[in-house]
């Protein structure tokens, strides 16, 4: 077979090969891919919001998905809070998310310190939650956070004027998103929460399917009847 032949040939098997990759995009995505049982709720992390000024937390995400079946719903809890506090706000959320959908139960997809509190609200009111997903989850603690800690020690006066400052920050936040509790911020609880001390206590707190490794696996991937 000649140069030319093979060149040829082998152009010819690229561009049906790219055809029929294409053809997906062309014909348009199954509109139902992202339909799930449960309704969907995204739950945000530190100097969380839905929206501020057109600008979405998670970047069209939930757009997305809502234009290939799934029903999803946005959260706004506490910008600066611990994982406790935000967790309950999640609930009076959940709750009115299932009022007005009728459904029994939701999926969680979580971000950053989404996931602890997520993971909270699973704990506590298992009979609310259908799975658990954390997506780059805080859930060990961050260096960022006992870094921090290491310059801004608990009780003290530079922890009390870092604290101001970033409350009135969070308070400005909330009220640009609409959050709950604009007026009820805790950069002091937000950054005990985030320490690697500060999880491990929280993980024992609520243990549910939690690795006993960063990379490993607990075993349970079913606990109280959430998926995880």
């Amino acid at each position: 077979m000649s140069i030319t032949l093979r060149g040829l040939c082998a152009a010819l098997i690229l561009c049906a090969t790219t055809s029929q990759a294409h053809a997906w995009w062309w014909f348009g995505k199954d509109k139902s891919y992202a339909d799930t049982r449960y309704p969907i709720v995204l739950v945000g992390g530190i100097i969380a919001f839905d929206d501020i000024a057109g600008i979405d937390y998670f970047y069209g995400i939930a757009d997305d998905m809502r234009d290939y079946g799934a029903e999803v719903y946005e959260s706004n809890v506490s910008a600066l809070q611990s994982n406790e506090y935000r967790g309950e706000e999640l609930i009076v959320q959940i709750e009115n998310y299932l009022a007005v959908t009728g459904a029994e139960k939701v999926n969680l997809i979580a971000h950053s310190q989404g996931s602890p509190t997520s993971r909270y609200v699973a704990a506590v009111r298992p009979d609310l939650i259908a799975s658990v997903t954390s997506v780059h989850g805080e859930n060990r603690g961050t260096a960022v956070a006992d870094v921090i800690r290491g310059v801004v020690p608990e009780g003290s006066i530079t922890e009390g004027l870092a604290n101001s400052i970033g409350n009135a920050f969070g308070a400005l936040w909330e009220s640009l998103s609409g959050g709950p509790n604009p007026g009820d911020q805790s950069t002091r609880d937000v950054l005990a929460a985030s320490t690697t001390e500060g999880l491990a206590a929280f993980n024992q707190r609520y243990p549910q399917a939690m690795p006993t490794s960063a990379c490993g696996t607990s075993g349970q991937h079913t606990v109280n009847g959430v998926r995880y």
